[in-house]
């Protein structure tokens, strides 16, 4: 066999194994967004683009859609299908609840489809912005994706069937969520805890149980690597969160109710040291390869006390729980120890939310003296977590530094209840002493007829984020901050001393609704704040001011711009025109350079 014949062979062989790899996005994600067809969402991120791949179990059309509140309206919808063998994809978009457009601007790239086993599946890319005003801009908010299959296939582009009742949504992070693929190190074991079988009250809607369990005797120190919560098959609308700290105590297998200091035994009263959180939609925790919690070390804990909230609004009497968590831990022990930092507004009522609002803000602050005196060095972050109620509906993290902003450390504007995961931090971000953090959070309370106060209960709220970070440092347990409550007297004009609850509550009950509203703002806006520095075990930070004005360096309007916002008139463009359907047949796109590279052999 002749050495030019050869070297056609191997190209050919290379050319058939390059199409396969065309043949998939080679995804760094995926979901399940519906079991009954079996719709699974790939993706990966490539610089400025996306790369996709949605599949489910049928002969027809598969689609999904990036919408911003869960609905047709204003989502940016993509439609694939195959027939006769030839893929098809159509960019469309939805201005009610109807068939959706075509958008005259076909941003979507038909990358392969295929139908096997009665499954259909097609790849495509597009940019994270488009510079479509009918695309919607993938950033690291929350992303509501609605779906829909349809078992037959369109004749043509204007022929796309209602899909009926096959359709739905899912919440997603795209660009911030953790990789699906996850390296266990060669030497690994696990502990378990759960619920012992508790009965959950039938008289309350919001309730927190606790339980403790003993962390394992190590020969030598470990690091956790992995977490995740284990929730009892049937309770996934029960368990709300999950909290787990960590102490040097001595009580195990205790079981309780959270917050009954009197009957709770004493250690565990001590213990407030975080180790793991998880929410509502949050996947199992990994910690990047470099980092881990520390196990087994003098100083170490001795107990874990896992708190779980019960969110059972219907007040069932049914429900008896066996939720729990499991901790992932390796001897082979990694380069840092990592460390969790509370961040966000002191839970108390404090924090109030006029009924009735849009987007109501509130806003807590770490201070530069509190990380100045607790951080030792720089510390770099990893994950962040952020968390609220039912009400919430933004959230960003900022960091500051001399009065300046450094980062939107964690920006999400369009957060969702029942979508909170640790954000991966790329790169990591370096926290420096005496660096600043504001955390914002706004809320939508139409509908409600009552201030919503910050509190315990599902239907109160929260503002609070827990940042991932390492090197561990020994006083860093929270940094919080709330309104003054005698510039809130002040403020309000209750006409009463601080402290007259009575008074106060009185006060706001017969306010007019309008004088309301603009004291909660010019609280949540202009008020003195409370400054709590605190370090592991809950104890102020000496040194650390207590009584803070509202800082004249932060402003509501700070922002990063966005790293996808590459629109404009000097360095965008837009594409307009084309089919409102791409078509590609299978190894189409490389066959020009399968063309070129033989005619380059065939001349040796």
């Amino acid at each position: 066999m002749s050495e030019i014949v050869s070297k056609t062979i191997l190209f050919v062989c290379m050319y058939f194994v390059l199409v396969n790899t065309e043949d998939s996005v080679n995804e760094d994600h995926e979901v399940v967004m519906n079991a009954e067809y079996d719709f699974k969402l790939k993706w990966r991120i490539d610089d400025g683009d996306i790369l996709l791949e949605m599949s489910a179990d049928t002969m027809g059309y598969v689609a999904i859609g990036f919408s911003p509140n869960g609905g047709m309206p204003g989502s940016d919808i993509v439609i694939g299908w195959v027939r006769n063998g030839q893929p098809y994809l159509s960019d469309r978009y939805a201005t009610e609840y109807a068939k959706p457009e075509a958008d005259t601007s076909q941003d979507y790239t038909l990358l392969y489809g295929r139908e096997e086993g009665g499954r259909t599946t097609i790849g495509f890319s597009r940019a994270l912005n488009t510079c479509d005003d009918k695309d919607n801009v993938i950033n690291d908010d929350t992303i509501r994706v609605i779906w829909a299959v349809n078992n037959m296939d369109p004749v043509n582009s204007d022929d796309i069937i209602y899909h009926g009742t096959s359709r739905g949504v899912r919440s997603i992070l795209l660009l911030s969520s953790q990789e699906d693929e996850f390296d266990f190190p060669e030497e690994y074991s696990y502990f378990d805890g759960f619920m012992p079988n508790v009965t959950v009250p039938e008289d309350s809607d919001t309730t927190y149980l606790c339980f403790s369990l003993p962390v394992p005797k190590f020969d030598s120190p470990v690091h956790i690597f992995r977490a995740e919560t284990i929730v009892q098959e049937g309770h996934e609308s029960l368990v709300h969160h999950l909290l787990a700290y960590s102490c040097q105590g001595t009580t195990t297998n205790w079981t309780g109710d959270c917050y009954d200091s009197a009957n709770m035994p004493t250690d565990l009263r001590d213990c407030d040291r975080l180790l793991y959180g998880w929410a509502v939609g949050a996947q199992p925790l990994n910690y990047p390869e470099h980092v881990g919690i520390s196990l087994g070390k003098e100083g170490d804990p001795t107990v874990m006390f896992v708190q779980i909230h019960y969110d059972n609004p219907g007040l069932s009497p049914d429900f008896h729980d066996n939720s729990g968590v499991r901790f992932f831990y390796t001897p082979m022990l990694r380069e840092y120890d990592a460390g969790i930092w509370e961040i966000g507004e002191a839970v108390t009522e404090l924090q109030a939310i006029p009924a009735n609002e849009n987007l109501f803000k509130t806003f807590s602050f770490c201070y530069a003296d509190c990380t100045r005196e607790v951080l030792d060095e720089d510390i770099k972050i990893f994950f962040v977590f952020l968390h609220s109620h039912l009400a919430g509906r933004q959230m960003i993290l900022q960091h500051y530094r001399n009065g300046s902003l450094i980062d939107d450390m964690a920006r999400d504007d369009n957060y969702d209840f029942n979508q909170q995961d640790a954000r991966v931090l790329r790169p990591e971000r370096v926290f420096k002493p005496g660096d600043e953090f504001v955390l914002t959070c706004g809320y939508n309370t139409v509908g409600r007829d009552d201030i919503t106060f910050g509190g315990l209960g599902t239907y109160d709220e929260m503002c609070l984020a827990y940042v991932f970070y390492y090197p561990k440092q020994a006083n860093a347990g929270s940094c919080q901050s709330t309104p003054d409550v005698a510039d809130v007297f002040t403020i309000m004009n209750f006409g009463c001393l601080p402290g007259d609850d009575v008074c106060a509550y009185a006060s706001l009950a017969q306010m007019d609704p309008v004088v309301l509203r603009e004291g909660l703002y010019n609280v949540a806006n202009t008020a003195k704040r409370n400054s709590y520095c605190r370090d592991p075990d809950f104890n102020q930070i000496p040194g650390v001011g207590f009584y803070k004005d509202f800082p004249v360096w932060f402003s509501v309007n700070d922002r990063i711009d966005d790293a996808n916002d590459v629109c404009s008139s000097e360095t965008g463009t837009m594409a307009t025109g084309g089919s409102s359907v791409s078509a590609m047949p299978a190894g189409l796109i490389m066959l020009p350079m399968f063309s070129f590279v033989t005619r380059l052999i065939l001349r040796q």
